[in-house]
């Protein structure tokens, strides 16, 4: 995930925090590929990884309790402020 985004240095915490244990996460395309992936990782003996397949990904909608904040003060979705390559925006990827 570390190679898809990048962010002004202010929200680098924030961002990690969202992430959690997928900042470190391997994207890739089918969850075969994750396979083929992973089964090689054993046969080298490697330490095991994490995958995020984009055929596999359940993106779950905000939580209508956002909208019960205070909209004069200042928050963001993380999606909002996380600048992504060109080609991942509106991705499955950015909105999981």
């Amino acid at each position: 995930m570390v190679s898809v985004y990048t962010t002004d240095s202010q929200y680098e915490v924030a961002v990690i925090k969202v992430l959690g244990h997928n900042r470190d996460a391997i994207v890739c395309d089918t969850t075969e590929t994750a396979q083929r992936a992973i089964d090689y990782l054993k046969i080298k003996m490697h330490p095991p990884q994490t995958f995020l397949p984009l055929n596999n990904l359940h993106i779950t909608t905000t939580n209508d309790k956002l909208d019960r904040y205070d909209h004069s003060l200042k928050y963001s979705s993380c999606v909002d402020i996380v600048p992504s390559r060109r080609h991942l925006q509106n991705s499955k990827l950015l909105q999981y």
